[in-house]
């Protein structure tokens, strides 16, 4: 509804915003790192925060009604993938014992949803899927990497750090390959 340069970004800062609060309230790991480290994190959440809110203004492009629901949906991504591994910390497993569960999980999601969504009108052999492949593939490496992040430094620092590219990527792709967000004014406030 309001497009990659968008979506990402703002999905992604929310994520982010979340899994701190959990590893923060939840595991204690940012109060343990002592005042200093704490403040530093805060400091540049809330500036990924606020650029993700100057983006988020950017509205050229979209529609009103698109606007509201995207927003919407961006909120519930943020609150979603930004406790999705909340559960792996809680069990103590390693990330490599993590990812078949946590792919079967997804795969069963994901046939679900398309089921419910597209009933009678889903085409396995799309053209379009092999792209959609690809980039599962890229998924699967990226979060199979921020799970062994996670399990180094800890919730709160691991996901922020794997995370921060994929706020930076989207904006930019958003912005240079699809035009989504093309005003000087906005290509200003996300610089």
């Amino acid at each position: 509804y309001i497009g990659i340069g968008r979506a990402f970004p703002l999905s992604v800062s929310g994520q982010i915003l979340v899994s701190l609060l959990w590893g923060t309230i939840l595991f204690g790991e940012l109060i343990s790192t002592g005042a200093i480290n704490l403040i530093i994190a805060l400091f540049a959440v809330i500036l990924i925060c606020v650029s993700a809110f100057l983006i988020g203004k950017t509205k050229e492009n979209v529609a009103k009604k698109d606007y509201t629901k995207g927003i919407i949906f961006t909120f519930l991504s943020s609150l979603f993938w930004g406790s999705q591994f909340v559960p792996v910390k809680i069990s103590g497993v390693d990330a490599y014992s993590i990812m078949l569960p946590f792919t079967i999980g997804m795969l069963l999601t994901s046939v679900t949803i398309a089921i419910l969504k597209y009933r009678n009108k889903f085409e396995f052999f799309y053209p379009g899927n092999t792209y959609n492949l690809l980039n599962g593939v890229m998924w699967a490496i990226g979060n199979y990497l921020s799970l062994i992040a996670i399990e180094s430094i800890g919730l709160a620092k691991g996901f922020i750090l794997s995370q921060t590219g994929v706020v930076i990527v989207p904006a930019l792709i958003g912005i240079f390959f699809f035009k989504e967000i093309t005003s000087k004014k906005s290509h200003f406030l996300i610089a």
